[in-house]
């Protein structure tokens, strides 16, 4: 199995929340583009807690949604070797350096982990006692729990 790397931070000067995956899904990695899996409840989460209404149609207009929102987006896993998308398969795991990332923006002031493998790694391997740090429900297609329960816990970050 072949090592993969993630993708990039969106991030600015002006983000104050951070939200955490794990690492990029299959069509994510070849689209380049956080979330690429249509079925993904993540964009039209975050559209309808931010009271947007509709889904951003562009990878461009939604990074710009996130960013007027002082949201940044990252990964916890900057490396890995995983077959398909599913969390369960990752292996080889290399883990971002937080440290650094948090000094170079210091108005991030609270984390959300999209999904349990993203907060289990991140608290495992970044002691983020400056920073609260809080579990969401994945919006991974593979959790089966209904749009609106995932957007009610969701709701925490605004």
């Amino acid at each position: 199995m072949k090592k993969m790397a993630g993708l990039k931070p969106i991030i600015d000067k002006q983000s104050r929340i951070l939200i955490l995956g794990s690492f990029p899904g299959r069509q994510s990695l070849i689209k380049k583009q956080y979330y690429a899996n249509s079925q993904n409840h993540f964009w039209r989460i975050i559209a309808s807690v931010l009271g947007i209404g509709d889904v951003p149609v562009s990878y461009l207009e939604k990074t710009k949604m996130l960013l007027t929102h002082r949201i940044a987006l990252w990964d916890v896993v900057q490396s890995c070797c995983r077959q398909g998308s599913r969390d369960d398969t990752i292996r080889a795991v290399e883990i971002n350096d937080f440290n650094s990332f948090l000094k170079k923006y210091p108005n991030i002031n609270a984390i959300f982990c999209n999904g349990k493998k993203s907060y289990q790694l991140f608290k495992q391997y970044y002691d983020s006692s400056n920073i609260p740090c809080e579990y969401l429900p994945s919006s991974s297609p593979l959790n089966t729990q209904t749009f609106d329960f995932k957007k009610k816990r969701w709701m925490k970050i605004v």
